[in-house]
């Protein structure tokens, strides 16, 4: 239904069908005719008229129409839509990365620089991490820290192109529509609802989160990739700074009460322009978890342990106080256990 047929709806009212307009606030036009009037010569001038002046009203209103203003989405370059068949033959085609755009200026706190982005076919962002080394972990004063994020120590990594938000329901619908390797349809009831195509894909384990990565030409991110992608160069607590979480910056602490459209809180990114690396859902990574792990870790490319019993989320969720929303903050779930959790990919540079 359009805007100017949900403000202005017309009523049948009585045998003799005459209708009534719901006039809109302020309008001074709200009267009653029949409809046999609108077929006649007059009456087309007269209801001319009144289109005319009911959109000179809407605009004194503010009232934006769709035939006068065409609105870009805020991040997706692309429009975000299931496939129209599951057993196409187009979607077996690996998707194809587009070269590196200009460099846009990425939302939130004022640290934040332009950002270069690269695209795949299935509409996904990524943002450029640079090469070079970060501080990774918390520093053994920090009270807040869990014991598993402790010594803090410098690591080395290449660049990498990850994600600038999570995987959604439409894109991880491509890989299903793909029947490709375990991209199995996630374990819910809504991911292939037409509302929530743009929330992140959740309820799909380890290996399904590695399945789709494989298909788009990338993989999970490491745990030390995601935390450089997360707190840049500055040793920051959380992706935007040091400030507190609130609502404008990340879904969190129950304040929505479900997770919410990728790339909904711009005030949230990191310093390289990623989203919702806070909040909203957790996100697999690649490693094994290890608790004691940082105090043997590499100072380049670390890989995690060898082999565990389970594997290393990051970000927190939309449910997790400011705690669990940390950058160096990791938790861990067996492989197998789908639950609520997301991901995103990383590309080598």
């Amino acid at each position: 239904m359009s805007q100017i047929q949900e403000q202005c709806r017309y009523y049948l009212t009585d045998r003799k069908r005459q209708c009534t307009r719901r006039a809109l606030p302020g309008s001074h036009f709200c009267w009653q005719h029949h409809p046999r009037f609108l077929w006649s010569l007059g009456g087309t001038v007269t209801f001319l008229f009144f289109l005319i002046s009911l959109l000179a009203d809407l605009k004194g209103l503010g009232i934006s129409l769709p035939l006068i203003e065409n609105r870009a989405p805020a991040i997706a370059t692309a429009p975000l839509a299931f496939p129209t068949s599951m057993n196409s033959s187009t979607t077996n085609s690996m998707p194809v990365l587009s070269k590196p755009s200009t460099a846009v200026s990425t939302p939130g706190n004022s640290t934040n620089r332009d950002v270069a982005l690269l695209h795949d076919e299935v509409g996904a962002e990524y943002v450029l991490v640079p090469a070079g080394p970060f501080l990774m972990g918390s520093r053994a004063e920090d009270t807040v820290a869990f014991d598993d994020e402790k010594p803090q120590h410098e690591v080395d990594l290449p660049g990498f192109w990850i994600m600038r938000t999570e995987v959604t329901n439409a894109q991880y619908a491509r890989c299903v529509a793909a029947a490709i390797g375990r991209c199995d349809p996630p374990a819910n009831d809504f991911w292939n609802q037409p509302e929530f195509a743009d929330h992140p894909v959740t309820h799909v384990n380890w290996e399904q989160a590695g399945a789709y990565a494989h298909w788009v030409g990338g993989r999970l991110p490491t745990e030390a990739e995601w935390e450089k992608a997360c707190r840049g160069l500055d040793n920051r607590i959380y992706p935007w700074g040091a400030y507190e979480p609130n609502s404008e910056r990340l879904n969190f602490d129950g304040n929505v009460g479900a997770p919410t459209k990728v790339g909904s809180y711009p005030e949230g990114a990191s310093p390289y322009g990623a989203l919702d690396m806070a909040g909203n859902v957790w996100e697999w990574t690649a490693d094994w978890y290890g608790g004691e792990y940082y105090a043997q870790s590499p100072g380049g490319s670390p890989p995690g342990p060898e082999e565990g019993n389970r594997r290393t989320l990051r970000g927190g969720q939309w449910d997790n106080n400011e705690r669990w929303v940390r950058c160096a903050n990791r938790y861990r779930r067996d492989p197998f256990d789908g639950a609520g959790y997301g991901f995103r990919v990383v590309r080598s540079e």
